[in-house]
């Protein structure tokens, strides 16, 4: 199997753990010093920051909603509560839908999309794309990150990024390009195929290795499906606007999580406590920053 970062990806598992605690220490540091919410929070609710020392530690701060970050942005307060640096250091805006009422905010620093670019770079690669592959890219630029940081983990792995950002491109894409992979959601995928077949393209006899399905959430039986239309192996994605990319590898036997860069808890219905392992709850998932980093926002 290859590796985009070995050391890191094949860390020992005491090792790993150690690490994360680190991280966790500087990242809790980070947000008590720079957001207004987890300032005012940690004074609220008389809590030292540098108590929060190791992974359980987490059970003692809040589990943030997207209710939680709506309301504290305007135009019901007057500043980004979240927002955790000043805007000289601030890229690019982004905001999600919005169609839970008002979009959600957040800012990205350079730092922020490298290691946005270096969660799905290792997903890439372990999903045996390698120098010379070339994708196109289905989900849409602009205000969302996924197809941006696709973009750039591609530079890092010499891949070429085809950038049509819909599945309704040409079919010409193909026979001209010979794209090796294709980034969509499945029903997109599916209705491609279609096309591509009504315009006298057998997509398996395409130039398609392996398809990436994002975007919304699939059955097996649907992946199976497409992945017998195409007859290319069909790889799981998930990725939120926060940043929190996760992919499947080649094996396919679930989703992968960078634990140096997000840390994933499972807790129970009411988000009071984590489950024992193995137990069914709700996923939630922190950002990590390694010492000395620092964060456009964080919630």
């Amino acid at each position: 199997m290859s590796f985009f970062s070995q050391e890191i990806e094949t860390m020992d598992r005491g090792e790993l753990d150690a690490l994360v605690d680190e991280r966790i220490r500087y990242t809790v540091q980070f947000a008590a010093e720079n957001s207004p919410f987890y300032r005012k929070w940690f004074r609220t609710n008389k809590i030292d920051p540098t108590t929060i020392r190791e992974h359980e530690d987490l059970r003692d701060l809040p589990v943030i909603s997207g209710k939680d970050v709506r309301e504290r942005q305007p135009p019901d307060t007057k500043e980004f509560e979240f927002k955790c640096v000043d805007w000289p250091e601030v890229f690019t805006v982004h905001e999600t839908s919005g169609t839970s009422g008002n979009p959600k905010s957040f800012f990205l620093t350079w730092e922020d999309w490298n290691r946005y670019a270096e969660k799905y770079a290792r997903a890439f690669v372990s999903q045996n794309f390698t120098s010379g592959d070339r994708v196109v890219v289905c989900a849409s630029y602009g205000m969302n990150v996924g197809a941006n940081t696709m973009t750039l983990a591609a530079q890092k792995i010499d891949m070429t990024i085809i950038p049509v950002g819909h599945c309704t491109f040409p079919v010409n894409i193909i026979t001209k390009y010979h794209p090796t992979g294709i980034v969509g959601s499945v029903f997109k995928l599916l209705r491609l195929a279609r096309r591509m077949e009504s315009e006298g393209l057998d997509p398996q006899e395409s130039s398609i290795k392996r398809l990436l399905a994002g975007g919304e959430s699939f059955a097996d039986e649907s992946r199976a499906f497409l992945e017998e239309v195409w007859r290319v192996p069909v790889y799981n994605t998930y990725g939120s606007t926060e940043g929190t990319m996760c992919g499947e590898c080649h094996e396919k036997v679930g989703l992968h999580v960078p634990e140096d860069l997000v840390h994933l808890d499972v807790y129970d219905p009411a988000v009071n406590n984590f489950v024992e392992d193995g137990e069914c709850g709700r996923i939630v998932l922190t950002t990590l920053l390694p010492p000395g980093a620092r964060r456009g926002h964080y919630y």
